[in-house]
Formats: C-alpha cells, sequence, structure tokens
C-alpha cells in the first residue's frame, strides 16, 4: 500500500469515525431541549482531586482542596474550594462559601451574596459575559450543536457575516504578508501530503503535551500556557484560512473563466463563498475545519522548507 493510499484511508477512516460519533452522540448524548444533566453535588470534606464536569452545574456544600472546572454548567459555593473554580458558559455562583483561588469565567457572571465575596485579596476574577446561551448549549450537546446545525435567521446572518468578515480579513493579510502567501500556497499545491502530514503529527504532539503540561503545571500557568498556544493556533489557522480560499477561488477561476482571469481579489472571494457554504452542511462542517487546522499547522511547521521563492502578490497584480 502506498503513502498515498494510506493517506487516503487514514482520512476516510477519520471522517467515519466522526460520523458515528455525531450519530451516537445525537442519540444519547442530552435531551432534545439540550436539558443539562443533575448537578453534581459534592458534599465531602477532603477532596484533593481537580473537579471537571461537562454539561453539568457543580454544587460544592462540603471541602474542596483542589480546583473546579464546569464546562456548560454554573459552579455554586456553599462549602469551600482552596483552588480556582472555573466556568464556560456559566456563571460562578458564591453563597457562604470560601473561594481561595482565582475565578474564571467565560460566558457567564460572577455573583455573590454578600456585600463582599469570601475570597483572599490576592486573587484574580477574570469574566467574560458575552455568549453564555451558546457556551452552555454547546457543551451541553457538543454534537448537535457543532454537527448540525439549526438553519434560521440568526445562523444564516451569522454565515454571511463570516463570509464578509474572511473576506476582509484574507485581504488585510495577503496585503501585509503577500510573499508568504505565494510561498505557502505553492507549497500547498505541491507537497500536500508533506505539509497534511506533519501538520496532523504537528498537532497530536502539540495536544498531547498540552494534556500532560495539565497534570504536572499549577493550573495558573497551564492555562497561560494554553492561551498562548491557543493564540498561537489562530494565527496559524488564519494564515492557513488565507492560503486556501485562494487555492480554491483560483481553481475555480480557471474553470469558470478560464486563463484571462488572474485577478487574486476575484480568487479569494469566490473561495471564502464556496468555502463558507460548505462549512455550513452538516458534518461536514467539522471535517472541513480540522482539515483546514490540520493543513494550517502543516504550513507553519514547513514554512522553511521552499527552496526556490515564487513570484509575490504585488508582482503578480502588476
Amino acid at each position: 500500500m502506498t503513502f498515498h493510499n494510506g493517506f487516503r484511508i487514514a482520512f476516510s477512516a477519520l471522517s467515519l469515525c466522526l460520523i458515528l460519533w455525531a450519530a451516537y452522540s445525537l442519540r444519547n448524548g442530552g435531551s432534545e431541549d439540550g436539558a443539562a444533566s443533575a448537578p453534581l453535588i459534592v458534599e465531602e470534606d477532603n477532596v484533593k482531586e481537580d473537579i471537571v464536569t461537562l454539561g453539568r452545574s457543580v454544587i460544592v456544600t462540603g471541602r474542596v482542596k483542589a480546583g473546579i472546572l464546569a464546562l456548560g454548567g454554573d459552579v455554586i459555593v456553599d462549602g469551600v474550594v482552596e483552588g480556582d473554580v472555573a466556568t464556560m458558559g456559566g456563571s460562578v455562583i458564591q453563597r457562604d462559601g470560601y473561594i481561595g483561588g482565582d475565578v474564571i469565567v467565560i460566558g457567564g457572571t460572577y455573583q455573590h451574596t454578600r456585600n463582599e465575596a469570601l475570597r483572599d485579596p490576592n486573587k484574580q476574577t477574570i469574566i467574560y459575559a458575552g455568549n453564555e446561551e451558546w457556551f452552555r448549549k454547546l457543551f451541553q450537546n457538543p454534537a448537535r450543536e457543532i454537527l448540525m446545525p439549526r438553519w434560521d435567521r440568526y445562523f444564516i446572518g451569522q454565515r454571511i457575516f463570516a463570509a464578509f468578515f474572511s473576506f476582509i480579513l484574507s485581504l488585510i493579510v495577503v496585503t501585509l504578508i503577500p510573499g508568504q502567501v505565494t510561498r505557502a500556497s505553492e507549497q500547498l499545491t505541491k507537497n500536500y501530503l508533506r505539509v497534511g502530514s506533519i501538520g496532523l503529527v504537528g498537532m497530536v504532539v502539540i495536544s498531547l503535551s498540552i494534556l500532560l503540561l495539565s497534570q504536572v503545571l499549577p493550573t495558573m500557568l497551564w492555562l497561560l500556557i494554553s492561551i498562548i498556544v491557543g493564540m498561537s493556533g489562530i494565527a496559524a489557522l488564519i494564515f492557513g484560512s488565507v492560503t486556501i480560499y485562494f487555492l480554491v477561488g483560483r481553481w475555480l477561476q480557471q474553470n469558470m473563466f478560464g486563463l484571462q482571469s488572474s485577478s487574486h481579489s476575484v480568487a479569494l472571494l469566490m473561495g471564502v463563498l464556496l468555502w463558507v457554504i460548505l462549512r455550513s452542511l452538516p458534518v461536514v462542517n467539522v471535517i472541513l475545519f480540522l482539515a483546514m487546522l490540520i493543513v494550517s499547522a502543516g504550513l507553519v511547521f514547513t514554512a522553511g522548507w521552499r527552496e526556490q521563492p515564487g513570484d509575490s502578490w504585488g508582482e503578480r497584480d502588476a
């Protein structure tokens, strides 16, 4: 079996696993209305391990010596939490309890019944209050929210905004770094298997490293490293997305208008529109997003492997 066939088989297996996982999750992963599971009530007085829940709230009436992370649920503190308390898609509600660490809330609020919360004054409070309902639904039933988007006016408007924003962002990127985008597109065209393979291996190694660090580093240090890695990943994803938009749009140009059309702006627009349409389809959206992540990582990791520089965008448009 050649490497090319093996790569196709691996990608097909990944796609099949995603579809099966989606079907199983849609059947067993939550109720139709997205109701959360019963809350986890912590009554013990000597809990030493971190508590992490998905789609469930946490009610602490005992003593937790570690931290708490609730994804898609609230954290209600009536007892003592000596470590950090964090939620995504939920709120931290501190009644008569004590929180000894930092409070981090993404997509929710921080509430306390006392005039001054029982906190360590040297600890931090980080709050981002937007998109609470979306985060909550996402973690309560991730398969339905990610793989099966709801086609309504909000979703269509979101897709239109995504197309406009992606096109403007692409124009900014190619204006700032035209040579890098050109070389990346040539690299992907000629060595797509190498780019994809290196990107996949790199993402697996980075993901495993982050998971390993979560077990050996303090929570805040691990969170800081994760944020840095995440921001780097977003930058790589933007760069890879622009490259893919251009290649897809150029292919459409050549097949629809022939060689006489060579406008890079038109190619970007056509690539963005096609990609946004495909990303709106159930299941396909996740497969394309994973493929874009892998390709983007591969382009970053192989950025210095280009031997002969290609023509810049400015030279071609001239």
